[in-house]
């Protein structure tokens, strides 16, 4: 199907505003997804769901987590995360070290989205390593470098193995355990 870039403001507007018009969920980049994070099950992440039906379940069960009221008892866990970042810039910046910003900003995201979303902390913004972080760093390198890749090729990769599929595959394996983790530990906690 056809895939969609609305960079025009009010156009922008329109389609957030106004749902999904009808817009199909784009399957393609889902697909790749579907070996990292669905787990075969239909779910928000996953090309399962063709009809988009799923998808827009979840998106209304999500919506009331968006209001300004639960934005506002989000808020402190939001700031003190932020301020973490900004205390982690300035212990890089004292060695006289580049900060690379998109990377911490990413780190900040992935504990907010924990903390606020799940009352999980994966601590993404406590050390240069974190395995959770690595993980997803690696697969989305992966993710992003194989979509104009040729769909035998990697029937064929699957056929006759090669390191390169081989390290992937483990890649995919120990980010699916990492995953499972964390959901264990969010699902015990009720």
């Amino acid at each position: 199907g056809p895939f969609y870039v609305v960079t025009d403001t009010l156009l922008v507007n329109q389609v957030t505003s106004r749902g999904d018009m009808g817009m199909p969920k784009h399957q393609e980049i889902y697909r790749m997804t579907d070996g990292i994070l669905s787990f075969g099950l239909p779910q928000l992440f996953s090309s399962a769901d063709e009809s988009g039906d799923i998808f827009r379940g979840y998106r209304k069960g999500l919506a009331p987590c968006f209001s300004t009221e639960n934005l506002k008892k989000s808020f402190p866990k939001v700031r003190a995360c932020a301020e973490k970042m900004v205390s982690m810039w300035t212990l890089y910046m004292a060695t006289g070290e580049a900060v690379l910003t998109d990377l911490w900003m990413s780190r900040a995201t992935l504990d907010i989205i924990g903390q606020v979303g799940f009352s999980y902390d994966f601590k993404a913004l406590d050390s240069e390593h974190n395995e959770f972080v690595e993980a997803m760093h690696e697969n989305l390198v992966e993710l992003s470098t194989s979509l104009g890749e040729d769909p035998i090729g990697a029937i064929l990769a699957k056929l006759f193995p090669t390191a390169k599929s081989q390290q992937s595959a483990a890649r995919r394996k120990r980010t699916k355990a990492l995953f499972t983790s964390v959901y264990e530990a969010v699902k015990s906690r009720g």
